[in-house]
């Protein structure tokens, strides 16, 4: 059985194999190169570095709202992905 809690380096580990993941979704060409943690007041999270060569094989998500989880979000249609080519 795993233990309910994680400890602050298992959180940042969990980020930054995370970070690496979403790099997948913006590119075949892009690579991940590193992340850190970042906190602030009010909020977590993790600052991600990418790189590419080539800015127009770069595809971002414009609408990533319709990706959280347990969030209700009420519209007649399904929220379309657009990406910034």
């Amino acid at each position: 059985m795993q233990a309910a809690w994680q400890t602050r380096d298992d959180v940042i580990a969990k980020m930054v194999k995370d970070a690496e993941k979403r790099g997948e979704t913006f590119g075949a060409t892009v690579k991940f190169i590193s992340a850190k943690p970042v906190r602030t007041d009010t909020a977590s999270g993790y600052n991600a570095v990418y790189a590419f060569q080539d800015i127009s094989e770069v595809r971002v998500n414009q609408n990533p709202g319709a990706k959280i989880d347990g969030q209700k979000v009420e519209k007649s249609e399904p929220p379309k992905e657009e990406y910034l080519l």
